[in-house]
């Protein structure tokens, strides 16, 4: 920790002044009340609070350590005491001499100094205490803002975890089955299987390249969606239908990398997947004032067993968002007549996402 009054010159010239107010009250009173000469009172009190000075400066480093240092409360005090008389031994040995040695001839204000001998040493020993008090004050202040520091550096990690964790999960299945379909393809229709392994690498470049640029446009997030359907009706065919109806104010608004996809997916795997007639997704996007309102929609039928999940889609989703506008309702699932519905609440002003 750097030294307080040595750090710049704004705290060299608050720690200068307080001892220049001392003096000048010191000479004030041993004038005015004591008819010392000026002189004298100037010589004595300047000498005696510029080697305070100095060696209040170099206390900060022991003190420092007296704070810092593992043990007892009872060691600390005991630690402290005894820099204290000897740094008050060492004031007051130093002053004396000092000003004996400019003064010698003044054998009057010699013997009024060793009578005042008590009232230096308590002098002495006040100034210590505001001393350490301040310093020991500095020091809590500092390490309680490099606490404050450290808490928000930790929030901030434990932020970005929470996001890398929720985010660009690709789901296995995906993966496996649009290996599968090209592995089939590969012999029946080749030039159809070389266009699905362009469109799936580029829907891979697309998940990795959002890890650098999390915050995409509404229209490239659609361009996205449009890879994954293409891939996706490779498997389903005619069953698997898209509809979009978008506003134009929504497609250059920014929303997170990635966010539509678990909806998307979700559509297909309990929609067309447990169907075996066409089944319409449709995503309509519209901006409501300061928020931009996604909705993914898909028919289902409502009488066949729920297909279970790993449950990583639309949790992710949620929780995702949480993490980001920190709050907990921009998601909203609708089931009624047949229709699954997932709406997201999108705030216009977009917070930036850690990669």
């Amino acid at each position: 920790m750097q030294h307080p009054v040595l750090y710049n010159n704004r705290g060299i010239l608050l720690y200068l002044l307080p001892w220049i107010v001392l003096a000048a009250i010191q000479v004030s009173i041993l004038h005015f009340f004591y008819n010392i000469d000026p002189i004298d009172a100037t010589v004595q009190s300047v000498v005696f609070y510029i080697i305070y000075m100095v060696l209040g400066l170099g206390l900060w480093y022991p003190l420092q350590y007296i704070y810092q240092m593992e043990g007892s409360q009872g060691t600390r005090i005991l630690n402290i005491l005894g820099l204290g008389t000897i740094t008050i031994l060492v004031w007051y040995g130093l002053a004396s001499a000092m000003v004996r040695w400019i003064l010698v001839n003044d054998t009057v204000f010699l013997g009024f100094i060793r009578n005042a001998l008590p009232l230096n040493i308590s002098i002495g020993i006040l100034l210590y205490l505001i001393l350490i008090l301040v310093y020991f004050l500095i020091i809590y202040l500092t390490n309680l803002e490099e606490q404050k520091v450290t808490e928000a550096q930790l929030q901030t990690l434990v932020r970005e975890s929470e996001l890398n964790v929720l985010k660009y999960k690709l789901n296995p299945h995906f993966l496996f089955n649009s290996l599968n379909s090209i592995s089939a393809l590969t012999i029946s229709e080749p030039d159809k299987a070389q266009e699905m392994v362009i469109k799936l690498s580029d829907y891979l470049r697309y998940s990795l390249e959002t890890e650098q640029i999390p915050v995409k446009d509404l229209n490239a997030e659609m361009d996205h969606i449009q890879l994954y359907l293409d891939i996706e009706k490779i498997r389903f065919g005619e069953r698997l239908l898209f509809e979009s109806h978008i506003s134009k104010s929504c497609l250059s608004q920014k929303v997170p990398g990635m966010i539509l996809q678990p909806l998307i997916e979700n559509a297909i795997k309990h929609g067309v997947h447990e169907s075996t007639q066409p089944v319409t997704i449709q995503l309509e996007c519209q901006v409501l004032g300061s928020t931009m309102k996604i909705s993914v929609s898909n028919q289902f039928d409502s009488t066949q067993h729920k297909k279970s999940g790993t449950g990583t889609g639309l949790t992710s989703v949620k929780k995702r968002l949480a993490v980001i506008y920190n709050r907990q309702d921009l998601v909203e699932i609708n089931r009624k007549e047949g229709i699954f519905e997932v709406i997201l609440y999108i705030p216009i002003t977009f917070p930036q996402e850690s990669a």
